[in-house]
């Protein structure tokens, strides 16, 4: 996994990158979809304002027409703080597009001056490197992955997306031993289901109150990588030893639980690993109420 250390925003790496391999002109973006975290914001042209009433209509109508030129005349004499909250994202979403599209560089910066810039050019790099998968352009995928300098400074959806990114990657390409390091680190991940850092954007309050939503971890495909590759290695035995011990120091270490229970699997022990599994409150059974949580897909 790369380790390199940059303050550099990861995707200015991704577009030298893209340049020096001669597929920059090959880059396209498509819809965005919600993935394990926050939904990314769509680009206008795909999410335009809901309904006639929208007090924004008229500036997705002019960015539609191609007068990004009067859009941005009538954002700029509107104030977000007038908007609703879902106006006021749109805002954001038609300015930045109607300052790119004249040219307005003080005005683009200014729009991006917001902590976000970053996070929201990853998000896009991500969905980009997704594209070059579902192409079976492994080569320029790589190039991408591997242009992310700083993988560990990444927000918590885009860091996801990364090794869920470089676990298919290596899939496909066969090399399994880094394909496991990645799928480890997803099994890690969710292993903190029921913690506070994930329940904060997976938490359905209004339909389950303060319980925990849930998740089908006994049909989750990293889980079931793992259990592949550990019965391919041979080590399915040491890591269940490895598991037991932290379990036997932290019983409350989901992690642990999963790779304990994915390594049984590994072995052939079926039954073992199930009973392991129903120690989570919040994992899916078919005897057992399922609380489906917020902004959560499959991903890639």
């Amino acid at each position: 996994m790369p380790s390199r250390i940059s303050s550099r925003p990861p995707f200015l790496r991704a577009a030298a990158a893209l340049l020096l391999t001669g597929v920059a002109a090959t880059l396209v973006v498509g819809p965005l979809l919600p993935v394990w975290g926050q939904t990314p914001t769509a680009p206008a042209t795909s999410a335009p304002a809901t309904g006639s009433d929208s007090a924004l209509r008229p500036v997705f109508e002019a960015l539609r027409a191609g007068r990004a030129d009067l859009a941005a005349k009538m954002l700029k004499a509107t104030s977000p703080a007038s908007l609703t909250e879902s106006d006021a994202r749109r805002y954001q979403q038609y300015a930045v597009q109607a300052a790119l599209r004249t040219g307005d560089r003080a005005w683009l910066e200014a729009l991006n001056d917001d902590g976000a810039k970053a996070s929201r050019a990853t998000d896009q790099l991500m969905l980009t490197i997704r594209r070059f998968l579902e192409a079976a352009d492994y080569k320029s995928a790589r190039v991408l992955l591997e242009s992310v300098e700083s993988p560990e400074e990444l927000s918590e959806v885009a860091r996801r997306r990364y090794l869920q990114l470089y676990a298919r990657l290596e899939q496909l390409t066969g090399n399994h031993a880094r394909e496991r390091a990645y799928v480890a680190k997803l099994v890690d991940f969710v292993g903190q289901w029921g913690e506070s850092q994930c329940q904060a954007c997976h938490a359905d309050p209004k339909k389950f109150g303060t319980a925990v939503t849930t998740l089908d971890v006994s049909h989750w495909w990293a889980g079931e990588r793992l259990s592949r590759l550990l019965a391919q290695h041979g080590d399915a035995a040491k890591v269940l030893a490895d598991a037991r011990q932290r379990m036997a120091a932290n019983p409350a270490d989901g992690a642990a639980r999963l790779r304990a229970a994915f390594a049984l699997r590994a072995l052939g022990r079926d039954a073992e690993a199930e009973s392991l599994l129903r120690h989570l409150e919040w994992a899916e059974f078919p005897d057992r109420e399922r609380r489906a949580p917020m902004q959560f897909a499959p991903f890639p």
